[in-house]
């Protein structure tokens, strides 16, 4: 059986909107072995991919490039790099490997037959994920696609003390930065709502680094209203209680992708990025003001009044999510 190489996105979320590529290529005619060479943060990520024809390469912490080719096959009938990073294309080049499509950046121009040019005029206006599996006819395959099946460990409803579907989720940080954050007294007013109509419990989902933005949102919502995890999972067991939840509210986040490919119904905040190029593909409702300054994709908002997520009320947010779950 040929194997074929993906070098994934670097960015959870990026790397969650390539799960229907990866699903794409399995689902092809001619049967191929799956390689997936990948960062150390993301290795637990594509761990959670159901499949016995996957096999997951870390690369070294640090940039190795010949340290990285090192650990590449040598039977690769050809290969896709998801990041437009020099870094992500050189070591498959310097392995030989042809030929190689992907993310055609001005660095990574060079070893690639072919793929998308993320400098181009159009890059932003379809979809991520499009973009990607736009890759498969590039390199004379079927453009498939499907949703992927990923692990789920129920055993992590009694470890966090939650039943399942009787709890939801909020994701309230974002890596990128401030404008794609609803503000924290937003989401405290529809925890806040929503408790007060279902007495349904939230359970915060972060990372390390957003483990004070739970504890500041914990402490402003009822008391009872939250289970406060920001920080305290693992990203398996933060797939997991997604799967389980009745639905989950999120910022345009890699937890927000991450909820919808479990098939979890996400209702999704969206400020300065774009929900054409990444918002959620599969069960989901997007807030989104579209104002004249929207998309911008400033990390810091260049009018000073963060308004794209202003304007989207709480109440707007508590009706909706009423209204779609039937929990009226």
């Amino acid at each position: 059986m040929s194997s074929i190489l993906i070098r994934t996105p670097n960015w959870i979320g990026d790397a969650v909107m390539s799960m229907p590529f990866i699903k794409g290529v399995l689902l092809q005619k001619a049967k191929y072995d799956l390689i997936l060479l990948t960062r150390p943060h993301l290795v637990e990520l594509f761990a959670l991919l159901k499949s016995d024809r996957i096999r997951i390469i870390c690369e070294p912490g640090k940039i190795k490039f010949i340290k990285t080719a090192s650990l590449l096959p040598s039977d690769i009938e050809k290969a896709f790099t998801l990041s437009p990073a020099f870094s992500a294309a050189f070591p498959l080049f310097l392995k030989g490997i042809s030929p190689i499509f992907g993310m055609i950046s001005r660095d990574s121009r060079f070893f690639l037959k072919g793929g998308v040019n993320i400098h181009g005029d159009d890059f932003r206006k379809s979809h991520l994920t499009n973009s990607f599996l736009s890759l498969l006819e590039k390199a004379g395959m079927e453009n498939l696609a499907g949703r992927p099946a990923l692990r789920v460990d129920k055993e992590v409803y009694k470890l966090f003390g939650v039943n399942e579907k009787r709890y939801y989720i909020v994701a309230p940080a974002a890596m990128y930065g401030k404008t794609k954050m609803w503000p924290v007294e937003n989401f405290s007013r529809t925890v806040s709502g929503l408790f007060s109509a279902t007495k349904m419990k939230a359970v915060i989902l972060g990372g390390p680094n957003d483990a004070p933005l739970g504890e500041e949102l914990t402490a402003s919502a009822p008391i009872g209203s939250i289970i406060d995890l920001a920080g305290r999972t693992t990203i398996s067991q933060a797939s997991s209680l997604m799967a389980g939840a009745a639905f989950t509210i999120a910022n345009d986040s890699g937890l927000m992708h991450l909820s919808y490919i479990n098939g979890t119904r996400t209702f999704a905040v969206f400020g300065s990025t774009s929900p054409r190029w990444t918002g959620p593909l599969f069960d989901s409702t997007v807030f989104y003001s579209n104002r004249d300054c929207s998309p911008c994709f400033r990390r810091v908002c260049p009018l000073g009044h963060y308004g794209c997520l202003k304007d989207i009320e709480p109440e707007e947010v508590i009706n909706k999510i009423l209204e779609e779950m039937k929990i009226v």
